[in-house]
């Protein structure tokens, strides 16, 4: 207990002199946080849906009965489904959108650039992009001087559209970020490749910070691959290894692997970014195609709905945090398509039952939940100490970019904002468990406050809300 209190008081103190030396303006709100970055998908329309072998369709539209989005089957250009996926996002820790990109101009680039980066509430998060190799060239894997001529054109055009933007996802110095699809596939020029797009990106005034796709945790590293990069990732977690994971061996060599890949990227000087999926099922869109077994959610058929993500976030991800770039990547907030998702299904019991001739055939018998806002809940659980909206008293309107500070005693532990929605969330990284005074100010308001805020270990502290009187 005593240790525990030492070490939550010296977090504090640091948080306090870095603000006290910098300054109010220069404290970066978001500096005392884990990034979880979940891979979000802007490409679908009401007919994506539906199914087309190996192309489009879910697994959760085959269920008996269907467990569809609790949004439904929503169009991507719709802003009002993207305002509601981002307050689910930074409410709920997910700080950081990788988005999918394929080519320039095409139907995901327009709902980037029209829908995403345009939307008022983008400021709550953070964005990256994820440069899918494989779409973009047809799964041919040889990196040839042609295509990376086509590389270095869409990163040029990553140069002019996205980089800029004040959401866009920058560390480091300020480097942005680019995630690299399926790198550990190529072959051919890659080196050349990577120089190539670092000149690209260079002339336009960034210094690209290039995150590779290395980590693939059937295979050992490669840390001649790895060198290549500023850091690396994995978006495949599935690797094709299905079955219930607690009994498969799965869990065990995903912890060993994770492990492994970060002591060599650390001994290369690499950042690591820890991986994690919260199943992977394509059978109900690839019927002839492939024949992939199920990774299911539950790592035992007695075992919570979302186990395997409770075990790869919170226990292999979370610890195996890199100790310069605080971020954990996520397979995925919306692909929907191999069941991948951490996005709300409606909430409805647990059922085996499919529209396959067999009624077994997609889920191979497993057992798959209606989650609702379980998995967000759960992620928010982990890295988020206290959340809650800061709102006017006379109008009962939230106030959105309140000045939120946390103290223990007279130390200050963290400061935040409050979203363009009124609401707020405090990191756990400098606020463990504890007692705690949250503060809101904002300019022509007075001062409110909480005190005696009691952190857990486990469980968010939420609906800390704060009321503002002028």
């Amino acid at each position: 207990m005593i240790d525990t209190l030492r070490n939550t008081l010296i977090a504090c103190l640091i948080v306090s002199l870095l603000a006290s030396a910098f300054g109010q303006q220069r404290l970066d709100p978001r500096a005392d946080e884990i990034l979880v970055a979940a891979h979000y998908y802007p490409w679908f329309t009401p007919a994506r849906w539906s199914y087309v072998e190996c192309a489009t369709g879910t697994l959760r539209g085959e269920l008996v009965p269907a467990q569809p989005p609790m949004l439904g089957s929503y169009d991507s250009s719709d802003p009002a489904i993207v305002d509601q996926h981002i307050r689910w996002s930074a409410e709920h820790g997910v700080n950081v959108w990788i988005l999918e990109f394929i080519a320039p101009n095409d139907f995901v680039d327009q709902n980037i650039r029209n829908v995403i980066l345009a939307h008022p509430r983008v400021a709550d998060i953070r964005v990256s992009v994820l440069y899918d190799y494989a779409i973009r060239f047809g799964g041919d894997f040889d990196v040839t001087d042609a295509k990376i001529a086509v590389m270095r054109s869409d990163f040029d055009h990553l140069a002019d559209h996205y980089f800029p933007h004040s959401s866009f996802l920058r560390v480091v110095g300020g480097r942005p970020v680019v995630f690299f699809y399926v790198t550990r596939a190529l072959t051919g020029k890659v080196a050349s490749m990577v120089d190539q797009l670092r000149a690209t990106v260079r002339a336009k005034g960034f210094d690209l910070f290039l995150i590779g796709d290395e980590f693939f945790f059937i295979s050992p590293p490669s840390a001649t691959r790895i060198a290549r990069f500023d850091a690396i990732f994995g978006y495949d977690v599935y690797a094709s290894f299905g079955g219930y994971a607690a009994q498969s061996g799965y869990l065990s060599l995903f912890r060993s692997r994770t492990q492994q890949y970060r002591d060599v990227a650390s001994s290369l000087g690499v950042r690591f970014v820890p991986s994690c999926a919260p199943g992977f099922n394509d059978r109900a869109i690839r019927r002839t195609c492939t024949d992939h077994p199920a990774l299911p959610p539950r790592i035992t058929a007695e075992a919570a709905p979302t186990s395997l993500l409770q075990e790869t976030f919170g226990e292999i991800a979370l610890p195996n945090v890199d100790s310069v770039l605080k971020m954990i990547a996520i397979t995925s907030f919306n692909e929907w398509h191999e069941d991948t998702q951490i996005e709300p299904t409606i909430t409805s019991p647990a059922t085996s039952q499919d529209t396959s001739g067999s009624g077994t055939t997609y889920t191979q018998g497993f057992a798959y939940d209606g989650t609702g806002l379980a998995y967000l809940e759960l992620i928010r659980d982990r890295v988020i100490a206290i959340s809650g909206e800061v709102t006017d008293e006379a109008t009962g309107q939230p106030v959105p970019g309140a000045r939120i500070t946390i103290r223990q005693g007279n130390v200050l532990c963290t400061r935040r904002e409050a979203f363009t929605t009124g609401r707020y969330v405090a990191p756990r990284l400098n606020v463990p468990p504890g007692t705690y005074t949250v503060t809101a100010t904002a300019p022509g308001y007075r001062t409110s406050r909480k005190t005696d805020v009691t952190v857990t270990a486990d469980t968010t502290t939420t609906h800390v809300d704060l009321s503002l009187a002028r």
